[in-house]
């Protein structure tokens, strides 16, 4: 009978428990290769929250899995073409690299120094009403694609036709079979050849001259004239809390750009800078 020493039979023990540890601990393996559960998790928690937060069955771990694989294969292959140290690729590296650390010191700068309060959202608003005020009209159009036959059209209204029956005979434009209605009109919303016709116009029943765009030739009668609209603080006022909070960050970086110029004594050689390029 052979009989092992105990030295090695708690040799093999702990070889088994390593092993079933190391088992344990990966999640793939491929070509030689394995992805842990702390290099799995590393690359799951770096991913933005949306994209987490679609990862959860089984098909779609295995799935970022084979992400992850494919990302590696295809390292691999650059690495084997010699990439990693071409002058270019070397270039746009650190060039990254210089961005990304620049951007990350800029964050952890200014991180919780821009405060955008509500007594300055509501001075910003009423300061800038025009901004948040809009015009609309209602109007009816008729659209023919040559100016003889808008000349046509129009001496037919001239003469007492009824618009809209026109604009259903003759328009090949929006709502022309509902009688060239376009309804309600917001500036800034039409072609700027027809937006200053439409909103020269000021009496309900009002018709243009011919307009010429690109898309023929028009013909507008004013349904409805101009209201104007405010609109209310609550809708917008997130609006103008991004607007401030970029102004503050842009003044915020000038301040502390200018502050690290000031330290530096910059010295350039015109004449040979105009031989450049």
């Amino acid at each position: 009978m052979n009989h092992r020493s105990p030295f090695i039979i708690i040799l093999f023990v702990c070889l088994g428990v390593i092993a079933g540890c190391e088992q344990k601990n990966v999640v793939a393996r491929y070509d030689g290769r394995i992805i842990t559960v702390d290099e799995y998790l590393e690359e799951y928690d770096n991913l933005p929250e949306h994209t987490r937060a679609s990862i959860n069955t089984l098909e779609e771990k295995q799935e970022f899995l084979y992400r992850l694989i494919r990302r590696e294969l295809l390292l691999q292959e650059a690495v084997r073409m010699g990439l990693e140290y071409d002058e270019l690729i070397q270039y746009k590296i650190e060039t990254y690299k210089s961005n990304l650390l620049i951007s990350e010191m800029l964050e952890r700068k200014f991180s919780g120094k821009i405060i955008v309060t509500e007594a300055e959202i509501k001075e910003y608003y009423s300061n800038n009403l025009d901004d948040f005020t809009t015009e609309t009209v209602e109007a009816s159009h008729i659209l023919v694609k040559t100016r003889e036959d808008a000349e046509h059209v129009l001496s037919l209204i001239n003469r007492g036709r009824d618009f809209n029956d026109l604009a259903t005979e003759y328009s090949f434009g929006p709502g022309a079979e509902k009688g060239g209605i376009l309804g309600v009109i917001t500036r800034g919303q039409m072609m700027p050849e027809f937006e200053e016709a439409l909103f020269s116009l000021e009496n309900e029943g009002d018709i243009s001259p011919i307009i010429e765009t690109e898309f023929g030739y028009h013909i507008i009668r004013l349904d409805k004239p101009k209201t104007t609209i405010v609109r209310p603080y609550d809708e917008v006022k997130e609006t103008i809390r991004e607007i401030l909070s970029d102004y503050k960050e842009k003044e915020l970086f000038e301040t502390f750009i200018q502050d690290l110029e000031d330290g530096v004594d910059v010295k350039i050689n015109d004449t040979l800078l105009e031989e450049l390029g």
